[in-house]
C-alpha cells in the first residue's frame, strides 16, 4: 500500500489536471490527457502528460513562481503551480516539468510513502 496525505495529493493532481485542460491547443479534440502512476514501498510516481501548447524552455522553472502567469491572457492568478509545488515539498516530494512548445508537457510528481508516519495519512 502507498500512504500519503490525501488532501495534499488531491490538491496537486487537481491543479495539474486543470492546467492540462486549460492549456490545450485551440480546437484540439478530443482533449487527451494521460496519467501514469507507479508505486513502490518507497513512494509513488505520477506523470501527467498533455498534448497542449507546451511551455517555452525559458519559462519551465518560472511557472512554479508565485504569481507567475504564462501570458497576459492567462485567467488564473499565477498561484496554482506554486501551491502544488509547495504542497509537494511539504510532503517530502518533488514536482518537475518537461515540455516542448506546441507538443505538450509532462509533469512528474514523486511522493514518498508515508506508511511509517502517523497523522493524516490514508492508503490510496
Amino acid at each position: 500500500n502507498f500512504y500519503c496525505y490525501a488532501r495534499g495529493l488531491r490538491s496537486i493532481l487537481t491543479q495539474l489536471l486543470s492546467n492540462a485542460l486549460v492549456f490545450q491547443r485551440n480546437g484540439q479534440t478530443p482533449e487527451v490527457i494521460s496519467v501514469f502512476i507507479t508505486a513502490s514501498k518507497y513512494g509513488c510516481n505520477v506523470q501527467v502528460h498533455d498534448h497542449g501548447i507546451g511551455i517555452s524552455p525559458a519559462l519551465t522553472e518560472k511557472i512554479f513562481t508565485l504569481f507567475f502567469r504564462g501570458s497576459e491572457k492567462s485567467q488564473g492568478a499565477g498561484m496554482g503551480l506554486y501551491i502544488a509545488r509547495e504542497v509537494t515539498l511539504k510532503m517530502g516530494g518533488t514536482l518537475s516539468v518537461q515540455s516542448s512548445e506546441q507538443e505538450g508537457s509532462v509533469f512528474s510528481l514523486w511522493l514518498p510513502n508515508q506508511a511509517t508516519k502517523t497523522g493524516s495519512s490514508y492508503p490510496l
